[in-house]
């Protein structure tokens, strides 16, 4: 009887520190009611890094339709691009734009396009632009992303840290 008591009280104690690691992750990011934050499923995540190419994130295989060495498909179940979309609309940390043809930010940055399609009640498409740099601070952001992921796509967000590492 007082292994199975000491066994629970291990559990319980294992599900207290994971539940306070997962509200410690979330605090990084600050969701706002940006559109991005609804657009989860339905949008295309671009993430452009300097002289490597881009990687896709998308939970809807027809939006990811990359071909060659320089760019990545990265399928995502629907509740991780969900997460991931309500991460992406903290505007403190992401300063989204309305995508145009040609970029505005300094070649050396890393980029994040979203592709959220066109919104028939505004008239207009759902795709915004930003950078977050290319030092420590777009590192830290995309290991803070990473965390609302699991399997291919985490592995991705680890390459993409490397190559902005380097």
């Amino acid at each position: 009887m007082k292994r199975i008591f000491n066994y629970l009280i291990l559990l319980l104690s294992f599900y207290i520190i994971s539940c306070n690691n997962e509200e410690a992750n979330l605090k990084f990011f600050n969701p706002t009611d940006h559109v991005i934050s609804t657009l989860g499923s339905k949008m295309r995540l671009a993430i452009i890094i300097p002289e490597k190419g881009f990687y896709n994130f998308s939970s809807d295989s027809s939006k990811l339709n990359c071909e060659g060495n320089i760019c990545k498909d990265i399928l995502v179940p629907v509740s991780e691009m969900n997460i991931m979309a309500q991460n992406l609309s903290d505007t403190i940390i992401f300063k989204w734009k309305n995508m145009t043809a040609e970029s505005p930010y300094p070649e050396d940055h890393c980029e994040f396009l979203i592709y959220g399609g066109y919104d028939q009640s505004i008239g207009k498409d759902n795709n915004y632009m930003c950078s977050i740099g290319n030092g420590d601070s777009a590192i830290n952001i995309l290991k803070e992303l990473s965390k609302s992921t699991l399997g291919e796509a985490i592995e991705a967000f680890d390459e993409i840290v490397g190559f902005l590492s380097n």
